[in-house]
């Protein structure tokens, strides 16, 4: 199940999530793409309907503490005995559905930060001992489904290097739009 930093403190969410015999909670880190191609790292999607930043400045403010909102959480999940699948997922800044769509920026630049954050976020999920992670989903939206499967090829030595567990390239999950 799909789940937000801070819903492994809410007694209420984990209780329905156990009726339903959930055992594996998905936790997004949401890259955040500028329109200069510029990626910011995000513990929150900034094109969901439930959340409005109230600028650039506070995006900038809620990125310094990701790593520290995504690991707690990491570490709360296993704490009430749910496997974690961490995946990152390329978001444009403020407008999910833009994707790619009148990028500015250095594309190969792009997918270089891209590939730091992977490596970054492999080595997290190694040491957080998440089962399974995901180093990008919907990257092709920005670069071309080519671009991104090259991009796959060349970060799978050093993704795999820093990670040994279940390694996935961005899997479907279920959505389901109330609270939990």
């Amino acid at each position: 199940m799909r789940v937000s930093p801070g819903m492994e403190n809410n007694a209420e969410t984990v209780a329905r999530l156990r009726e339903m015999n959930v055992n594996w909670v998905q936790l997004t880190l949401w890259p955040q793409v500028t329109q200069d191609g510029k990626i910011i790292e995000h513990p929150y999607g900034t094109g969901s309907p439930d959340y409005s930043p109230q600028s650039v400045d506070r995006v900038l403010e809620e990125s310094a503490i990701t790593e520290e909102v995504m690991v707690s959480a990491i570490k709360r999940w296993h704490e009430l005995g749910f496997k974690v699948y961490l995946l990152v997922y390329h978001e444009r800044l403020g407008d999910h559905h833009a994707y790619g769509h009148g990028l500015t920026g250095d594309i190969d630049s792009m997918l270089e930060q891209a590939k730091e954050i992977a490596v970054k976020w492999a080595r997290i999920a190694e040491e957080n001992k998440v089962e399974m992670y995901a180093p990008r989903k919907e990257l092709q939206m920005f670069v071309g489904a080519e671009k991104a499967l090259e991009w796959d090829k060349g970060i799978l030595p050093e993704v795999r290097s820093a990670y040994s567990g279940i390694l996935v390239q961005g899997i479907p999950f279920m959505y389901l739009w109330d609270r939990i």
